[in-house]
């Protein structure tokens, strides 16, 4: 005779960060995407032009123009720093997503990634690509979203101090500003 299995499995995988897993699974496609196609239409797009009147300046009569606004996001320069921001958004993302919920989440990563290409376009000669803005918001959300009120995890801040000094160290070797 047969024996009955047990139907309930010993672990159930729980999508409990939707925004998140999008998010993350959209920027490695791009990431793969830019480094196996290199179309250049396709490189400039996921890159944030820098200020107007720059030969590489945001162009205000070009539709594309706006979309690269927000796509700069997807966009990595390297496959390392590509790395070190999924894991940020990974690890933080889920927690900021469950404490905020998916909507003011999703709202909170357009915000940022608007905020800080209209800053590059204001600001700064270079292209802006990357999510480095999205990594300190999750960082910075993240502090500050401790269960105790007045309270300030330690291992938080010193990854934010260490995620700052590597921002820093990598903008000035490379003379490109990227938070």
């Amino acid at each position: 005779m047969a024996q009955r299995r047990n139907s309930k499995s010993l672990f159930h995988i729980e999508n409990d960060a939707p925004v998140t897993i999008v998010f993350a699974c959209v920027a490695l496609v791009m990431v793969i995407f830019q480094h196996v196609i290199k179309e250049p239409f396709f490189l400039k797009l996921l890159s944030c032009p820098g200020k107007i009147g720059q030969a590489q300046g945001f162009n205000w009569q070009q539709g594309t123009e706006y979309i690269r606004l927000v796509l700069h996001v997807f966009g990595q320069q390297d496959i390392q720093s590509s790395l070190v921001y999924y894991a940020c958004l990974l690890l933080l993302g889920s927690f900021v997503e469950h404490r905020y919920g998916s909507l003011l989440y999703c709202l909170m990563l357009i915000v940022t990634a608007l905020v800080s290409s209209v800053i590059n376009v204001c600001f700064f000669s270079t292209t802006l690509q990357g999510m480095a803005g999205i990594a300190l918001l999750l960082l910075l959300l993240s502090l500050f979203s401790g269960d105790k009120q007045k309270s300030i995890q330690l291992a938080i801040l010193l990854f934010l101090a260490l995620f700052i000094i590597c921002e820093i160290l990598q903008s000035v070797a490379t003379k490109n500003f990227s938070v």
